[in-house]
């Protein structure tokens, strides 16, 4: 389920991404307004380091099944959580720029 929501956020960094100019948008304050600018590699950099959590919750999940079935499981379950906070960071990229 993670992969699966890893590669939607992918499809729709580069879709929303495809027509944005050099400068995105990272961070928005109510209060400050734009506090920190980036770039399309921001973003992407963001996925990759939700692949590698996701790759390492894996290998995680899949060596304590066996002796921690619960610990597995609760791994599990905080790196779906995880991965959906990325998909709405991104999201939330995509949207203000």
């Amino acid at each position: 389920m993670s992969l699966g929501i890893i590669a939607f956020s992918f499809v729709i960094a580069f879709v929303g991404l495809r027509d944005s100019g050099g400068v995105l948008i990272m961070h928005f304050s109510n209060f400050r307004g734009i506090d920190f600018l980036g770039s399309r590699t921001d973003v992407l950099s963001i996925l990759l380091a939700g692949c590698a959590i996701t790759v390492i919750n894996f290998l995680l999940t899949k060596e304590f099944f066996a002796r921690f079935q619960f610990l597995a499981l609760l791994i599990a379950f905080f790196n779906v959580f995880l991965v959906t906070l990325i998909f709405i960071s991104v999201a939330v990229i995509i949207t203000v720029n």
